[in-house]
């Protein structure tokens, strides 16, 4: 169910990138995504990478995603032969509500990722609940069936927070880089308007905030996950509130 006020499970999500260079920025934008929406769901993590995106941005990397509280081992990796391929492996997986997510990874102009197969992708989010991320390196935005778009591109790290044996990264051995910040459009939004952030991701909070707004974007109380997040909240927009 989506949520007026931010992103929803069940739906589909797409974050692009203008230029492949933009790879590490996209990656991470969506790897935050992808942590927040799989932190209060169980099952395995389906993720999907067509034949480009292999060769141009590389596969996920195990030490990469423990910085983002995902357990490497909760990953089924598909590593498709075509984009035609990588399409069916999604819309398989977006059927099954036992995973946790499903992400697919495609790179520059891919015809078979058109409007129907969006819609059929966005279809089976819905009727499973199962959150499905759409992540496009190197692509100029088409029109498609997601329910929320978003650019990413790289922004400089905030001030270092340093503590006893190291900073907010969790990284001791560099106790001198900042936390990940990317500069985030949110160009469409079928639920509200759109959007453009800069957001901060806590790697020891497993947290993603908008700093200059100072809104946590995804909620959380002492004891674990907001309740509201299981029911179907993701991320809430900076300045805006649910109860």
């Amino acid at each position: 169910m989506a949520c007026g006020a931010g992103l929803a499970l069940g739906a589909l999500h797409e974050i692009g990138a203008d230029e492949s260079r933009d790879c590490g920025a996209l990656s991470g934008l969506g790897l935050a995504f992808v942590a927040a929406a799989t932190r209060s769901r169980l099952g395995h993590l389906l993720w999907v990478c067509d034949p480009m995106v292999r060769r141009e941005a590389g596969l996920p990397h195990a030490p990469g995603l423990w910085q983002f509280g995902l357990d490497p081992a909760r990953i089924i990796l598909v590593l498709a032969r075509r984009p035609e391929e990588a399409l069916w492996a999604m819309e398989e997986g977006a059927r099954c509500p036992a995973l946790a997510a499903v992400v697919g990874e495609f790179h520059g102009f891919v015809r078979a990722l058109d409007l129907t197969a969006s819609r059929r992708l966005s279809l089976r989010a819905q009727e499973s609940g199962v959150p499905v991320f759409l992540l496009r390196h190197g692509a100029a935005a088409e029109p498609g069936a997601a329910l929320t778009r978003w650019r990413a591109a790289p922004a400089a790290s905030g001030p270092v927070t340093l503590v006893p044996g190291g900073n907010e990264t969790g990284m001791g051995r560099h106790p001198f880089i900042g936390l990940p910040r990317w500069r985030a459009a949110l160009d469409r939004n079928r639920e509200g308007s759109s959007a453009r952030l800069t957001l901060e991701w806590s790697h020891a909070a497993s947290r993603l905030a908008a700093p200059a707004a100072s809104d946590a974007l995804v909620s959380a109380t002492a004891a674990g996950p907001d309740p509201a997040a299981a029911g179907g909240e993701l991320v809430a927009f900076p300045g805006r509130r649910t109860g």
